[in-house]
């Protein structure tokens, strides 16, 4: 068995932000975190590609109950509806095929400036069963490129620009990005989620203050916002890739979110959230 380095790990930076995009940090920067650097959302990425699919929705581009097949002809094997790839009741696998020693290969080399095989837009499911899908949500990037001509432009003009985010991007390159290093001192490649078929269900790179700044647009609406998960007491999202994670909750009630961002540090980000939420001024009750 392999033994990875320790190096930067267990790092992580907390912010708090309200409505206005009032950012408050909880936990500040600390190497190799940087205020201009690029911080990575992994699947956060899912709550702008379904606020993507809203607003093609409002705006009379495609309906919920449309299915998938009829809009993107080529995958013939999508016989599901728009909605119920959102809601993840698609019955799509989590990706289209296993992830294999998943520390040390990047799963997505393989459609690095590629388009979906349309064999493997299959259900695995039952329509209608719930079942967490990336394949979904690259699925719903093909959607939004045919009913808009570009699903990154699209998320750009409809969602980051409103929420004021300037510095999102798919491809930065890593002297932009916050990365850890491995006991030489090198930086350490993140998955290529970005620059293929899957970035629209996990590709987005910003800094920590514009990740905080499309998150706090949650608030304005009492509902569960697209892309966000309800648990009890609170509505909560999160990500992680191969060597990042953040995670996000906003108590019911509060005119807040909580937003962590850690490297290499696994789970404990959401308990070390949880906790955080426990011991500052945030409004409401955390979840257990």
């Amino acid at each position: 068995m392999f033994r990875r380095s320790r190096r930067d790990a267990g790092v992580w930076i907390a912010g708090r932000v309200d409505g206005g995009a009032r950012l408050t940090v909880l936990r500040d920067f600390v190497a190799p975190y940087a205020p201009d650097r690029l911080v990575e959302w992994g699947s956060i990425t899912k709550a702008v590609t379904a606020a993507c699919v809203r607003a093609a929705v409002a705006q009379g581009l495609l309906r919920e109950r449309d299915e998938v097949a009829h809009i993107v002809p080529r995958l013939t094997g999508a016989q599901f509806s728009i909605g119920e790839v959102l809601e993840h009741r698609s019955g799509l696998p989590r990706m289209a095929r296993p992830i294999r020693a998943m520390f040390e290969r990047d799963p997505y080399a393989d459609v690095v400036d590629g388009r979906l095989d349309p064999a493997t837009v299959t259900p695995l499911l039952r329509r209608g069963d719930f079942l967490y899908s990336n394949l979904g949500y690259a699925v719903l990037g093909e959607v939004l490129d045919e009913v808009t001509g570009d699903w990154w432009e699209w998320a750009r003009a409809q969602v980051f620009e409103p929420a004021g985010v300037g510095s999102a991007a798919l491809r930065p390159h890593p002297s932009e990005c916050v990365l850890p290093r491995d006991s030489a001192g090198r930086a350490l490649a993140p998955w290529s989620i970005g620059a293929g078929a899957y970035a629209a269900a996990g590709g987005v790179w910003s800094t920590f203050s514009d990740l905080c700044s499309f998150l706090s647009t949650a608030v304005r609406d009492p509902a569960t916002p697209s892309g966000w998960h309800r648990a009890p007491g609170a509505d909560v999202i999160n990500g992680a890739t191969r060597h990042s994670r953040a995670c996000a909750i906003r108590v019911h009630g509060s005119h807040q979110v909580l937003v962590t961002h850690g490297l290499r540090i696994g789970s404990r980000l959401e308990r070390r959230t949880v906790e955080l939420a426990r011991t500052t001024d945030f409004g409401g009750t955390p979840p257990a």
